[in-house]
């Protein structure tokens, strides 16, 4: 089990989001947990970051401020969702399980952590446009099947399905397509399977990532790729497991 360093600065009871956390079992490591940071802007509800990649951040948020504590990977709700948990409990959680999964990933197995990263930095653009919506991502897809997972199991389908009605019906979240993609999707916490989505997900634009990641590499930039000696081995048969 990791260790979770635990920063709430919400009105949410510690119990709940300990609850949440319980549910996703996540793997031996360390992890700050960071609730209603105020520095994450609106059009962001939540994210998850590894430490080691953080110079390549613009903007770290709250994480800043908690440099003195011991973790490999931040995971922040900012405030709107935070302040909105009495209402739509079941959001808040299949919101913070979805980065939960996330940070499964970051702790379990950082070279896939940094290949999800790669691909979502840079697949619009090698697509051209084809890849438009996050969702369609297969992590990200997974990701909300994580947090579905741990919104349902807690408090229920039924509960879920209303929330996210209700949230559409308000216009309270930007995502509409995302949110009503999120109803019809499997709950999953196994993430067993996604290098090999994600390598087959990526093959056709394999040879336009390439060039990108070795002079990015070159040049210094992006730390996610410090941990992959030879990118085009992320494609290989012994890492799509």
């Amino acid at each position: 089990m990791a260790d979770i360093a635990l920063i709430n600065q919400s009105f949410i009871p510690n119990s709940a989001i300990e609850d949440i956390v319980a549910e996703a079992t996540l793997p031996a490591g360390d992890a700050l947990l960071l609730i209603s940071d105020p520095l994450l802007s609106v059009n962001l509800q939540a994210i998850a970051i590894p430490r080691r990649h953080i110079r390549d951040a613009a903007n770290i948020y709250g994480l800043k401020n908690h440099f003195d504590l011991q973790w490999e990977c931040g995971v922040i709700v900012g405030e709107k969702w935070a302040s909105a948990q009495p209402e739509y409990p079941a959001y808040f959680a299949y919101l913070l399980g979805h980065e939960l999964g996330h940070a499964t990933t970051m702790l379990r197995d950082p070279v896939l952590a940094s290949f999800e990263e790669l691909v979502t930095t840079f697949i619009r653009f090698v697509s051209d446009g084809a890849v438009q919506q996050w969702h369609d991502l297969p992590h990200e897809r997974r990701y909300d099947q994580f947090g579905v997972a741990i919104a349902t199991s807690l408090f229920g389908h039924e509960r879920f399905v209303e929330e996210i009605a209700s949230i559409l019906a308000k216009g309270l979240s930007e995502g509409r397509e995302r949110l009503e993609h999120s109803l019809d999707l499997r709950p999953q916490k196994e993430l067993a399977g996604l290098r090999g989505e994600l390598a087959a997900f990526t093959l056709p634009y394999r040879d336009k990532l390439l060039p990108i990641w070795e002079g990015a590499k070159q040049l210094g930039r992006m730390s996610a790729l410090d941990s992959i000696a030879d990118p085009a081995s992320l494609w290989s048969a012994s890492h799509a497991r």
